[in-house]
């Protein structure tokens, strides 16, 4: 991951990059679980190979919150393809993947 920021009302906040465990705990403190105010933190972190864990503290029911982030990583080594990705959320279909996986070949 190469960026993350979250938008609080109109504004975007860029995100630090930082050592997971040191971000873990500036999470706590800025959620209220720790010596300091209050804030609006998101924190996302690699948990697997091929997966990410992200958190955004609160999250008011009915009301969006929004977070980007982006992710820089070579596609081709050698002229040969090496990586592709397919995204998808909770609304994505079996058809919704076929037709993305058709797309890739």
């Amino acid at each position: 991951m190469t960026g993350l920021r979250i938008r609080a009302r109109d504004t975007w906040y860029d995100g630090d990059l930082m050592e997971a465990s040191e971000a873990a705990r500036l999470y706590e403190k800025l959620t209220g679980f720790g010596p300091f105010p209050a804030k609006d933190p998101a924190l996302l972190q690699w948990v697997w190979p091929d997966k990410v864990h992200l958190q955004v503290f609160p999250v008011l029911a009915g009301k969006t919150s929004t977070v980007e982030y982006t992710l820089t990583v070579p596609t081709q080594y050698a002229g040969e393809t090496v990586l592709r990705w397919c995204f998808v959320n909770p609304r994505t279909t079996l058809d919704h993947v076929r037709a993305i996986l058709g797309t890739m070949t």
